[in-house]
């Protein structure tokens, strides 16, 4: 974060040219774009990302940052709702994503871009004119180099994107002077961990002087940059609590991977994956089309055990009625089935996944465990194989073929097999596959008890 590099004890207050030169000093000979940030502590994050962020109660763990599906869902929504008020229409023609986003950015909704200019006064104006008492802050970014994101780009697509992008708007309408007023410019994907982003930080004692001085010799002020806030985009602030089905969805997806992961007790555990459960029931109540949250609900029912794998298999099936195309839900749903030994459907709803997806690895895994089960030792190497050659690091699959070949009486290509898995439970930590596979191999030759397993 940034530190108060430029603040000083000094009782005179210093002037915009000062830090017009300190700003200059951190550009070099490059041309760059620049951001005004009242508090010099902020993150320097998106409004969409901290209302998302700060609309979620529970915390991602282990997550430095938000998903981007996060974002997509966020900004899908915001796009849908403001395009059903008529806001996605301009002079008879259709907004794209981006120019949309633009209009709803500058009359305070909370998207995915972040407010950057070509004049560095604009961002020192913004750096000042809110929150005297605290120290501010300039952000620095050289232009070279920046990918520029197409205007006519899908939000999913550029948000997808794994760098910063720039977008120029050129509009028309009511973003229009505001944009060019400011000279504003759009970036999306910046974060302050960008090794090229450099910050100027403005000491909170020179703030009035600072815009006392922008207003007089640089007509800079609320009154010439700004226009008046539609009442559609200022409900959507960023500080505006969030209440919507992906905050629900994320908060599920918390509680979901904590309940999947080493815990010390199976209540813990449990109480963990009805949490999931109720917060999937409330993503599903406030979106009934909420596809990935019949998917994500079905596993953390399927997670509890029976009985619970027939109302997980509902889920699955009302996931794969609202999007039939979904490789997961058939895998899942194959899942649950093989658990309730249902074998034969099973195997249709692995087959169906690798259909649609053919480089599924853990769908080859699981569908050799249910052709194992069957009896069908040789089928299942061949899956077990495939999976392998997807996904090398593949312990399970080692584990599993390594079974497949003790039944087949191949007591050495078993033997290579599980030495292979024990090697990568042990680098995983996973202890109590080590246990599983340390018998095993010390009862080569006998026909080894023991369940496959499902990932």
């Amino acid at each position: 974060m940034a530190t108060n590099d430029n603040t000083n004890d000094e009782t005179e207050p210093r002037d915009v040219a000062y830090y017009l030169k300190k700003i200059k000093e951190k550009a070099g000979n490059k041309t760059c774009l620049f951001r005004g940030q009242a508090n010099a502590t902020w993150k320097l994050e998106s409004g969409a990302a901290r209302r998302i962020r700060q609309s979620i109660e529970a915390n991602i763990q282990g997550e430095k940052k938000l998903p981007e599906t996060a974002l997509i869902f966020s900004q899908s929504e915001l796009l849908e709702d403001a395009r059903t008020m008529g806001f996605g229409v301009q002079d008879g023609r259709k907004l794209t994503d981006l120019e949309l986003l633009t209009e709803l950015q500058h009359f305070g909704a909370a998207t995915c871009l972040l407010d950057f200019t070509e004049n560095p006064l604009i961002a020192l104006y913004m750096a000042c004119k809110d929150l005297k008492e605290e120290h501010g802050q300039v952000y620095v970014l050289p232009d070279a180099g920046l990918d520029v994101a197409l205007v006519d780009e899908k939000i999913d697509v550029v948000i997808e994107k794994s760098r910063p992008l720039k977008f120029i708007p050129h509009m028309q309408g009511s973003a229009e002077r505001r944009i060019i007023r400011q000279s504003g410019v759009f970036i999306i994907g910046l974060d302050d961990k960008y090794e090229e982003l450099t910050h100027v930080c403005i000491a909170s004692k020179d703030k009035e002087e600072i815009l006392d001085e922008l207003a007089s010799i640089y007509q800079i002020s609320d009154e010439t940059i700004f226009i008046d806030l539609s009442g559609f985009a200022s409900t959507r602030s960023a500080e505006k609590r969030l209440q919507s089905h992906y905050t629900s969805f994320y908060e599920g997806l918390n509680f979901l991977k904590t309940g999947m992961g080493k815990l010390e007790s199976a209540s813990a555990r449990d109480k963990l994956l009805k949490s999931a459960i109720e917060a999937y029931d409330k993503a599903i109540e406030l979106k009934p089309d909420f596809v990935e949250a019949y998917n994500n609900r079905g596993l953390a029912k399927a997670e509890l055990g029976q009985p619970e794998h027939d109302p997980a298999i509902k889920d699955y099936d009302e996931a794969l009625r609202l999007k039939p195309d979904l490789a997961e839900a058939y895998n899942n749903r194959g899942n649950s089935k093989a658990e309730l030994k249902k074998y034969a459907p099973a195997i249709k709803d692995y087959t169906e996944a690798l259909r649609l997806k053919p480089d599924y690895a853990q769908a080859y895994n699981n569908r050799g465990v249910t052709k194992f089960h069957l009896g069908q030792y040789e089928a299942a190497i061949k899956d077990y194989t495939e999976a392998l050659r997807l996904k090398p690091g593949y312990a399970e699959a080692y584990y599993n073929r390594g079974k497949a070949n003790l039944a087949l009486d191949q007591p050495e290509a078993a033997k290579e097999d599980l030495i292979k898995a024990r090697e990568l439970f042990q680098n995983q930590s996973r202890f109590d596959r080590l246990k599983i596979v340390d018998d095993l191999l010390q009862s080569l030759g006998n026909d080894p008890e023991g369940s496959e397993s499902v990932s």
